[in-house]
């Protein structure tokens, strides 16, 4: 209908910030605020469920690392910080400000994958679609012509 309202010389365009990908059930890891992983950090996982940041306790670095791995090797990768800065998968170079953010570990999921941290007395938001990973269909933008 607004289409066909609009004159010829018209046209309308739809886009959106960033791509989606749909996200199996089988896929979703919970981590609960008593989880032994959370009790090795200093706060609670940041950044995006698809590429969460942890800030690691000085003292659990090399049990979180080997931990994290045993439970989430399958769906994620498990970067320090500064590897993922190195690695330009922010595609720009970082600020201090920006990198001290990212904390000591950034794990990224190579294809459909999130862990949603579970705050104590509040139920995890889970969504059906996720972004902020390297697949094509998350990082180009849509965009509809009509």
């Amino acid at each position: 209908a607004l289409r066909a309202s609009l004159g010829e010389d018209c046209c309308i365009m739809v886009c959106a910030d960033h791509g989606m990908s749909d996200l199996p059930p089988s896929r979703v890891h919970l981590l609960r605020f008593d989880d032994p992983l959370v009790a090795m950090l200093e706060i609670p996982p940041t950044g995006e469920p698809t590429v969460p940041y942890f800030h690691v306790d000085p003292a659990h670095k090399a049990t979180f690392s080997a931990a994290f791995h045993a439970r989430f090797g399958e769906d994620f990768a498990l970067l320090s910080a500064q590897d993922a800065i190195e690695l330009n998968l922010f595609g720009a170079p970082l600020g201090e400000r920006a990198a001290s953010r990212l904390g000591d570990f950034v794990a990224i999921a190579p294809y459909p994958a999130a862990i949603y941290y579970q705050a104590e007395g509040r139920p995890p938001s889970v969504l059906a679609a996720i972004h902020a990973g390297l697949r094509p269909e998350e990082m180009f933008v849509p965009l509809l012509l009509g």
